[in-house]
């Protein structure tokens, strides 16, 4: 019900949404859906993304006080479509070859 006075406009303006963290964990893990839905159900998202070697996550915490800048050890991605495939991780290494903590 719209209030006396008032009138319902209904229009489409250009927005975001962003969530903001008070406390940056030791190790931070993201994960990005990447299903939109249509009209038969599910359907996997193929856009490429582009995943920095550091992240820096300053501008996603509510103060500044604190380290956060992350180096990214490894990407998980899935082959496959919404109903079925598989996941890969691909991690970072050394010059040798061995895997970094």
């Amino acid at each position: 019900e719209v209030p006396r006075g008032f009138e319902l406009v209904r229009c489409r303006v250009p927005a975001t949404k962003s969530s903001l963290v008070e406390k940056l964990p030791p190790a931070l893990v993201l994960h990005l859906r990447r299903l939109q839905y249509g009209m038969f159900g599910p359907v996997k998202v193929n856009t490429r993304v582009a995943v920095p070697p550091l992240l820096n996550a300053a501008p996603a915490t509510t103060t500044s006080a604190q380290p956060s800048v992350y180096l990214l050890l490894a990407v998980t991605v899935h082959y496959g479509s919404a109903f079925g495939g598989h996941y890969v991780t691909f991690m970072r290494t050394d010059d040798l070859g061995r895997r970094r903590h």
